[in-house]
């Protein structure tokens, strides 16, 4: 088993997996990616993730749509979310916070800086060492 903090970003920006995928890699973290919250459910039950970055607007299966199924037919239902959107209406995102079956952990709102980013999965995932 491997014992480095698993990630899986789910977002259809193919650049976004690159550049997230290679900060997290040189951080320790490992990565799998996927461009659709249906495919993202798939990864889920083979990867296992510690943790989810999650885009909201995607085509096949929107980002709340990903977490409810994901909190209800998962095996791993309690993993973190953190949102990563271009949505700039939080006030939309909050009102998601606050549905049951959706269950979103934090949000950030796109473009991001890498080390914001970072700083946040590290501190959701209790890290102490430095990333």
């Amino acid at each position: 088993m491997n014992s480095e903090p698993r990630i899986l970003l789910v977002d259809d920006d193919p650049i976004l997996h690159k550049i997230l995928g290679a900060a997290f890699r040189h951080r320790g973290f490992e990565v799998q990616t996927a461009s659709d919250g249906q495919e993202g459910l798939k990864v889920v039950e083979e990867f296992k993730p510690n943790l989810i970055v999650l885009d909201i607007m995607m085509p096949k299966m929107d980002g709340y749509e990903f977490c409810r199924r994901l909190r209800r037919d998962s095996s791993v239902p309690d993993t973190p979310i953190l949102v990563l959107t271009a949505l700039g209406d939080l006030s939309l995102l909050q009102e998601s916070r606050e549905d049951p079956d959706i269950q979103i952990d934090e949000f950030l709102t796109k473009p991001v800086r890498v080390s914001e980013l970072l700083e946040r999965v590290k501190a959701m995932l209790w890290l102490n060492e430095p990333i």
